[in-house]
Order: C-alpha cells, then sequence, then structure tokens
C-alpha cells in the first residue's frame, strides 16, 4: 500500500509529521529561541517563553514558573528536563525537577520509531532542603542561531564625530543605534551577533523620498557597523541627508 499523506483527503498523522521534520532537521533537538531559564529565590526557577525541537516535534514553551523538588537531606544535585512521552495524547510534554546525587541517567528514545520517550536536559543546579544554587542552562541549541530582523533609525542630526582612527581611515561619522526587533521573539542583539550581508529599507511611495532613502542606505551599507548590547554602531563616509529607517537581519546565539 502507499500513502501520500500531503494530498486531499489525506491525515498527517504526529509520526508521520515528525518523521518529516526530523529528517529536514538533520536529527535536531534543542532550543530554537527563548527559554531562558531564571532563578527567582528559594525553590522556584522560571523558564521564559520559547521554542524547542526535539527529532521532528515542534514544542512551544508559554513562561512559567516551576517550585523544584527539595532535597531531603543536605546539598545534592538538581535538574530540570523536560519530558516528552509522544504515547500520551494529553499532555505529552511536562516539566520535571530532580534533586539527588549522582542525578539518574536521562531516558533519550527514539520516538519516531520504536521509543516514546525523550528527555531533554535544561538546567543543573545544587538544591538543599530551602534553595536553588548555582544555576547553569544546560540545553542544547538546535539549527544554529536563526536570522531576525531588527529595526534601526539613523536620525539626520545623530551623526557625530568618530574617533581620530576612524577618522584617519576615512570614515569621519558615526552613529548609535537603539534597534528594535521586527519580531517580539526574536533574542536582543549583543555585541557577538552576526550580521547578514543585506540590509533594507521600506519604500514610502513618493519617488523623491524613496530616491533620497536608497542613496542614504547605500552610505550606510558602505560604512562598517559593529553590535552592541541592544545597538548597533556604524562609521560612514559621509552624512546621509535624510532619517533613515534601515532594516538590518542579525543572527545571535541564544544563551
Amino acid at each position: 500500500m502507499i500513502t501520500v499523506y500531503q494530498a486531499t483527503g489525506s491525515t498527517v498523522t504526529p509520526l508521520a509529521d515528525g518523521k518529516l521534520y526530523e529528517y529536514l532537521s538533520g536529527n535536531a533537538v534543542g532550543v530554537i529561541m527563548g527559554c531562558q531559564i531564571t532563578s527567582l529565590g528559594g525553590l522556584q526557577i522560571q523558564v521564559s517563553a520559547g521554542w524547542i525541537i526535539i527529532l521532528g516535534r515542534m514544542i512551544e514553551i508559554q513562561q512559567e514558573t516551576i517550585t523544584v523538588t527539595p532535597s531531603t537531606s543536605g546539598e545534592v544535585d538538581g535538574r530540570l528536563i523536560l519530558h516528552l512521552d509522544v504515547s500520551i495524547d494529553e499532555a505529552p510534554g511536562v516539566w520535571i525537577t530532580q534533586a539527588q546525587t549522582p542525578l539518574p541517567a536521562l531516558t533519550q528514545e527514539d520516538i519516531n520509531g520504536s521509543g516514546t520517550i525523550y528527555e531533554m536536559p535544561m538546567a543543573t543546579y545544587q538544591v538543599d532542603q530551602l534553595q536553588v544554587t548555582g544555576l547553569q542552562t544546560v540545553f542544547p541549541i538546535a539549527l544554529g542561531p536563526i536570522p531576525h530582523r531588527y529595526l534601526a533609525t539613523y536620525d539626520l542630526d545623530g551623526w557625530t564625530a568618530s574617533s581620530s582612527e576612524d577618522q584617519g581611515n576615512g570614515y569621519p561619522y558615526t552613529q548609535t543605534i537603539t534597534v528594535t526587533p521586527l519580531n517580539p521573539n526574536a533574542p536582543p542583539v549583543t555585541e557577538n551577533s552576526e550580521f547578514e550581508p543585506y540590509i533594507s529599507c521600506d519604500p514610502t511611495g513618493v519617488a523623491e523620498t524613496d530616491n533620497a532613502l536608497r542613496d542614504a542606505l547605500a552610505i550606510i551599507a558602505n560604512g562598517n557597523s559593529t553590535s552592541g548590547a541592544g545597538t548597533i554602531t556604524t562609521i560612514v563616509q559621509e552624512q546621509p541627508t535624510v532619517d533613515v529607517p534601515v532594516i538590518w537581519t542579525l543572527k545571535t546565539e541564544v544563551q
């Protein structure tokens, strides 16, 4: 028998969908975006919103506060894991916290084959009866950093004299811009963010204005730009003559 899933009237099963995305993602397991883990004091930790992929199974994470399992005697090792059981129809993914030394082995089965359970470690820590200390994120990163678009508006009056070194290299003007992510789930820009080799600017529909924006965009593209904590700093050879709302595309590793 031949089954074509992408056909009119066909039903794509979770297993078939999972097999497809497992193949397309290269057997990826890990966080795609978000899922930052922080300590709230006492026995509480918080996981921020994000997305995870486990062998083709996409998992959306809503921000959640978790009370971890305390130690029954003294300080022991602790761990937060995402426990996925694809044999369960309702709530197949749950958070599990562990408290023991040594920590137990993880169950990581072929959930698109003969197995049903996959446990992904998210964080490790030390825990006693009252509090969590030494919290560290240990989740793997899936698929590498994903490009996101950020808006940086260069003000006409915001250009200032660059450093003497930059001026000596032929770039006499500089401006530092606080960027705004166009996707609210995009990670914040850091000094380690990687620039994609293209920038853009939305047209206004007015020919004279669009021509001026294209000229300004070319000036910025021919300059040098570096990223910082939520910022982009650009040095240019000449000042643009208009405000320029530039859309940059950058990739940032999820920490």
